[in-house]
């Protein structure tokens, strides 16, 4: 099975990688997290597709911190 990949956005600059990965915990095995510091924004990778379906139905339009959380499937970057 392939990992998924997640786009997490609006999320509060000061959020860690840990924070960010405690919020995912509990919808499946996750393989990584990665926060873009500043930018209020991190990725979220899951062991299966399932899994991040499951996690984005769930928290997708959830308040967190005072943020409406948005999440969408990551698209592959294409670099100049």
């Amino acid at each position: 099975m392939a990992s998924h990949k997640l786009f997490v956005s609006n999320i509060k600059h000061s959020m860690t990688t840990q924070d960010l990965r405690d919020l995912f915990t509990g919808f499946g095995e996750i393989k990584g997290v990665q926060i873009v510091h500043g930018r209020g924004f991190g990725f979220v990778i899951f062991a299966t597709t399932e899994q991040a379906e499951l996690a984005k139905k769930s928290l997708s339009g959830r308040e967190f911190e005072g943020k409406t959380l948005h999440i969408e499937d990551a698209k592959p970057f294409r670099g100049n």
